[in-house]
């Protein structure tokens, strides 16, 4: 899996060549300074909604500059805005009136587009693995609260029965004891009477 290349991998391949086209066209065809400070200003922008996706509307502005100054640099942003998913960026495509030209930005932007999908389906997968994930480590969670519960419920149940076993082993004990005090001391007081009864007078034989 982790040999597959990424969609944000491709796109920053793609981007790469892409300004390098740029500038094998800027130097043996328009020699212009006005392009090289376009591609500083689009290699920035690149950067900057890399960075902060909020701003991937900024394709727009780059659009518009390259309609100015070099229409080539259309197919870098018909690229950069169909992957960052800002469709307008196609409306810039038929104010070209290069046939061919608008051909390429058409064909960049389907590559954009198809890279742009391909990374909201990635992200729509990790999502789901880490949701499945949280379920899965939450369950095992619970089993493990589960199994520390029966746990603690078995050695109470033990301790409860052995508290029921002593307190009536002290019930029974002292009932039994105190019964057989009192047959003892029944029992004596009746051989007393018995032995003072049966005995005769020594003072009648005298």
């Amino acid at each position: 899996m982790r040999d597959i290349p990424t969609p944000k991998l491709c796109y920053i391949v793609c981007m790469i060549i892409g300004f390098s086209l740029l500038s094998v066209h800027w130097i043996f065809f328009s020699v212009e300074i006005a392009g090289f400070f376009l591609m500083l200003f689009m290699i920035c922008m690149a950067q900057v909604r890399w960075r902060y996706s909020r701003l991937r509307w900024s394709v727009l502005v780059d659009g518009a500059i390259c309609l100015i100054i070099n229409p080539w640099a259309l197919v870098i942003v018909m690229f950069a805005g169909m992957y960052h998913r800002v469709f307008y960026v196609l409306v810039l495509a038929l104010v070209v009136f290069d046939i061919y030209l608008a051909a390429l930005a058409l064909l960049g932007g389907l590559c954009g587009a198809f890279l742009g999908f391909w990374g909201k389906e990635v992200e729509r997968r990790f999502a789901w693995r880490d949701n499945e994930a949280e379920r899965y480590y939450e369950l095992e969670s619970v089993q493990n609260e589960l199994v520390a519960a029966t746990t603690k419920i078995e050695q109470m149940t033990v301790l409860s029965e052995r508290a029921r076993i002593a307190r009536e082993i002290h019930d029974n004990a002292g009932h039994e004891i105190v019964a057989a005090y009192i047959s003892l001391q029944t029992a004596r007081e009746v051989m007393d009477s018995l032995s003072a009864t049966s005995c005769p007078d020594p003072v009648r034989f005298l």
